[in-house]
């Protein structure tokens, strides 16, 4: 990627960082969420992406599907 590319992604993720922050903040000072109900909820989400993040690294082995017995269609 390039330097301009990584600095606009840089650029959106920082502008929806402080639009969550602010979201969440407001929430909070209003009384609608619990900060440590919010807080746990975050990091469960984080941990299943993890999870399928990692899953998603690994690369499937395709070859049985295309590399199966010649005149299989």
């Amino acid at each position: 990627m390039d330097d301009v590319m990584e600095e606009v992604l840089l650029h959106k993720l920082l502008t929806l960082e402080v639009i969550v922050e602010t979201i969440m903040d407001t929430l909070i000072d209003a009384g609608i969420i619990d900060q440590d109900e919010l807080d746990k909820s975050i990091i469960e989400k984080i941990k299943q992406l993890e999870k399928v993040t990692q899953y998603s690294e690994e690369e499937p082995d395709y070859s049985h599907i295309f590399m199966g017995p010649k005149g299989e269609a």
